[in-house]
């Protein structure tokens, strides 16, 4: 359970109990047109357009957990079976494989309102702007004042993720790459209550030469992330980013999640690979065959060096272009000159920094959810890269 479920369950509940009491005992359900159809456009104009079949395929993988087991739920508690026609096993491979222009465009689902458009429907439906479930019903403002009254101004995650009401999720393991996205997804995690047991990243290969230029910063970055989040860290996993997941056998990547979690317990990887679209896909299928949950958690339109900021933690610069007149070492902490920064960046590199594999990174030096402090970040300046070297212990 999370904020965000909660306040989609009980708009879908006001529906149920509405139908319900019409009589109704089967409903439709419009789950899976996000997934098939490109929805959210903005993720999707941040990746390849070659990207849009992948990207749906790892979408509908995570639909169970995230949407159709509380669906499903709801309804029955209202006596209501659910049907969900955009999952029917002729519809969805035809629309999944729909070509990419024709699904992302500069307006959401274009082709399910030029479809509608073309049934007649009133401007009033196929116009409409997207607006989620929790907001447009507003329980998202509801479940807000609840918590104020109830929690002595609490947030509205301290009264939904409330531990003394039982556990919600099972212990994670962060797979750590290379730095802002990954922090992230682990500041979004503990944020609806999770629990961390381990950081997994990238383990050296056998030769020297045939490590990918930034796997030494991948492995440094995790073990101080993993120093500050006083978390156990393990270079266990062999490279499956896009630039060479080819080369990576999966039953070798399987096998390392499958040993990690007799060592740790977990019941779930968590990941920033939400734009690493192919990585994403490929630890998604490691996943299923070591019988863990995969999450990506990415579900801001802002960056995720913005969002850092924005959640509390203090970040420092760790890559940049050579060229981009910004220095590694560079602090942030004010919300202002992180969205400026970043703005900076992404003109310098014509596109958005989710997309640029690492070519601009940041580190988290404190964080609300950092359990072992913060860490003081020495940086060399003759380093070209802005790799951090040398941390120790404020």
């Amino acid at each position: 359970v999370n904020v965000v479920k909660m306040g989609v369950a009980l708009a879908f509940s006001a529906a149920c109990r509405e139908a319900a009491s019409q009589g109704c005992v089967v409903a439709l359900s419009g789950g899976g047109s996000e997934e098939l159809l490109s929805g959210y456009h903005w993720r999707h104009l941040q990746r390849p357009p070659e990207a849009s079949y992948a990207a749906g395929l790892s979408g509908l993988r995570s639909m169970y957990h995230r949407d159709l087991q509380r669906d499903f739920a709801v309804g029955a508690m209202h006596g209501l079976f659910l049907l969900h026609p955009y999952l029917d096993g002729d519809v969805a491979p035809f629309a999944l494989a729909l070509p990419p222009d024709s699904k992302v465009a500069d307006q959401e689902k274009r082709l399910l309102r030029r479809a509608l458009q073309l049934l007649g429907a009133p401007p009033s439906l196929h116009a409409r702007k997207k607006r989620a479930a929790q907001y447009g019903s507003r329980f998202n403002s509801a479940l807000a004042k609840l918590a104020k009254r109830h929690r002595d101004g609490g947030l509205r995650t301290d009264l939904v993720c409330d531990r003394s009401l039982g556990s919600s999720h099972c212990s994670l393991a962060l797979v750590f790459t290379s730095g802002k996205e990954s922090a992230h997804c682990f500041q979004t995690m503990c944020q609806v209550k999770c629990s961390f047991v381990c950081i997994l990243g990238f383990s050296p290969v056998a030769r020297a030469e045939d490590d990918l230029d930034d796997g030494p910063h991948m492995r440094r970055s995790a073990s101080i992330f993993a120093k500050c989040a006083g978390l156990p860290y393990e270079a266990v996993l062999p490279h499956y980013v896009s630039r060479s997941p080819q080369k990576v056998d999966m039953a070798d990547l399987v096998q390392a999640l499958h040993c990690a979690r007799i060592t740790y317990g977990f019941g779930g990887i968590v990941c920033g690979h939400s734009s690493d679209i192919m990585a994403l896909t490929y630890l998604e299928e490691a996943c299923d065959q070591a019988s863990l949950q995969c999450l990506s958690p990415m579900g801001r339109s802002e960056g995720a060096m913005e969002c850092l900021v924005t959640d509390g933690a203090e970040v420092v610069v760790t890559r940049v272009p050579h060229d981009c007149g910004v220095l590694p070492g560079k602090r942030l902490k004010h919300i202002d000159v992180a969205r400026e920064l970043q703005q900076q960046l992404t003109a310098h590199i014509g596109g958005t920094l989710e997309v640029d594999l690492g070519g601009v990174d940041c580190l988290p030096v404190s964080s609300p959810y950092f359990l072992g402090g913060r860490l003081e970040l020495h940086e060399d300046a003759s380093n070209a890269s802005g790799t951090l070297i040398a941390p120790s212990r404020a």
